[in-house]
């Protein structure tokens, strides 16, 4: 998920460190995406902030519906031809309070002369994050002298990772056969090669899919990558290079052709994450498969019986001994220990439930109004500590928008806002929040004088997310702001919070607004442009 930070400005005069703003837009930069799973509500508490005055304008109350509306990704995906999508929503798995289900199931018929058929699994990229685990047989490091006795690995994390793990399935082609890129956790056992398909794992959850192009680099917020053959879907064609063989088959009595256990995973163009299984398939039909439910872009995976499988979990423990598992279909060929107690030969992918927002410390917990969406992940959380409270704000969620004294937020916006603060000196530098004012209360980090009569004060962490702290105690509303990380804070006049108080279309003095955004898509394509043109040009000569 992720916002922006826009300045509507009349004219205002300000220090040096603060430029004048003119009236328009100034600027309107992109946040970084992150997304965090909801707590339990605050109970309410005493308002510090001035109400308007009877005779200043309001303008409507925040519109939940409006602000629901901003969030237009569909869950689960579009209907794939005639069948259903089914929520695999059993009553020991794992969840994310007042989320939909984390996976939905379905399957797709690829070849309509033929009774085979593809499982699919939806999973939902907002409410997980993807890393990778290596095998007991490898990946080795190239760094290392092992001789095979390095790492000894095939199961789960024995660690706080494993109460969140929902699910793990098989990665792709063993690394010591190819020379495709690999990296878990910011180890490179192999470097990314161009013309491959490739999945990126981002720090902050997102998926990239797409293949990687000339020159390109490894961005630095990249945690684990995977690269595997050439895609095998692409701009809506199936094995658009034409490769002739996608691996080798074990022979058995009922090998014919290329027929075999196949997986893939793809991403869709509304943006989903879906993970393919299927018996006795080519890899042509693993594509088409991938076509029919709506994938912009395809990778295969590994294949044959005792390399692929999808195991649905949720466990109590780090050792994996109280709880539960369950394969996605019983003709896989593992049973649900693979992964968690029967180790893997390879590397394998995981998928963990996203970590809760916390704020500043786990007593901040969403404070009952209206959230950016979608609203089951809150962003802005709040704590009461006897007649002071504390409201933060994650910047990545939201979009701020500060207005001049006397100007007012465009009528478009004036439904998509959360907050909104009065305070002296306000403004930007690049994409985090500045705050002015001739006597700040914390600068640098540091407590400074505190005016004997604050009630309410605005801060600003390092990261760059906001801190309100009202009340009566000033000493008490400069510990809250300390306590929270702030490096920079200043005194406000007035605070307003939609479904809390009427909010102000105009004040004395500037305002900083805090709306609501259209979340950031927790997948992409990295070989496309923000316009959806190809960053590079498609290889498209033919594989013999």
């Amino acid at each position: 998920m992720g916002g922006r930070i826009c300045v509507y400005a009349a004219r205002i005069a300000r220090p040096a460190r603060i430029a004048a703003l003119t009236l328009g837009v100034v600027a309107c930069a992109p946040a970084p995406a992150a997304t965090h799973a909801p707590v339990a509500p605050l109970p309410p508490a005493a308002s510090a902030s001035a109400p308007p005055a009877p005779t200043a304008k309001t303008f409507a109350k925040t519109s939940t519906e409006k602000v629901a509306s901003l969030d237009d990704h569909a869950w689960p995906p579009p209907r794939p031809d005639d069948e259903d999508w089914v929520a695999f929503d059993r009553p020991w798995l794992h969840k994310l309070k007042g989320a939909p289900p984390t996976f939905y199931t379905t399957s797709v018929r690829p070849d309509p002369a033929r009774k085979a058929r593809v499982h699919v699994v939806a999973l939902d990229a907002r409410q997980i994050e993807l890393d990778m685990a290596i095998g007991a047989e490898g990946p080795y490091p190239p760094d290392e002298k092992t001789n095979g006795k390095w790492p000894r690995g095939g199961k789960l994390p024995r660690d706080a990772t494993a109460t969140k793990v929902v699910a793990a399935f098989n990665g792709a082609f063993r690394l010591d056969q190819s020379a495709w890129g690999m990296t878990i956790r910011r180890r490179t056992f192999a470097p990314p090669l161009k013309d491959v398909a490739s999945l990126l794992m981002h720090d902050d959850g997102r998926l990239g899919f797409g293949t990687w192009g000339p020159d390109m680099q490894t961005p630095p917020d990249v945690r684990s990558l995977r690269q595997n053959l050439d895609p095998l879907l692409d701009g809506g064609v199936v094995n658009p290079r034409g490769r002739p063989r996608w691996g080798g088959i074990i022979k058995t009595a009922s090998t014919f052709g290329q027929r075999a256990k196949r997986s893939g995973m793809c991403r869709t163009a509304g943006g989903h994450f879906l993970y393919f299984y299927g018996d006795a398939i080519e890899a042509v039909d693993l594509g088409n498969a991938m076509k029919q439910v709506g994938c912009d872009y395809g990778m295969h995976l590994d294949m044959n019986a005792i390399h692929v499988g999808f195991v649905f979990m949720s466990f109590e423990d780090e050792q994996y001994k109280v709880g539960n598992s369950e394969t996605l279909t019983s003709g896989m060929g593992i049973t649900n220990k693979k992964y968690v107690h029967q180790p893997n030969p390879k590397e394998f992918f995981y998928a963990t439930l996203r970590t809760p927002l916390v704020g500043p410390d786990p007593s901040f917990v969403p404070d009952g109004h209206a959230q950016p969406p979608p609203a089951w992940l809150p962003a802005i959380l709040a704590r009461a500590a006897g007649d002071t409270r504390a409201t933060f704000v994650d910047a990545r969620r939201v979009r701020f928008v500060v207005t001049a004294a006397g100007a007012e937020l465009p009528l478009d916006e004036r439904d998509r806002v959360l907050a909104a603060i009065e305070v002296s000196d306000v403004g930007l530098k690049g994409n985090a929040l500045e705050l002015g004012g001739a006597h700040p209360l914390i600068a640098n980090g540091k407590a400074l004088d505190t005016p004997a009569e604050l009630s309410l004060a605005l801060g600003v962490t390092a990261p760059g997310d906001v801190l309100i702290a009202e009340g009566k105690s000033p000493s008490a509303i400069r510990e809250a702001l300390l306590q929270a990380g702030c490096v920079r804070a200043v005194e406000a006049r007035s605070f307003e919070r939609a479904g809390r108080d009427a909010i102000a279309a105009g004040g004395t003095g500037p305002r900083l607004y805090v709306l609501a955004e259209k979340p950031v898509p927790a997948t992409y394509r990295f070989d496309l442009d923000e316009h959806g043109a190809l960053r590079w040009p498609r290889v498209t000569k033919p594989l013999k």
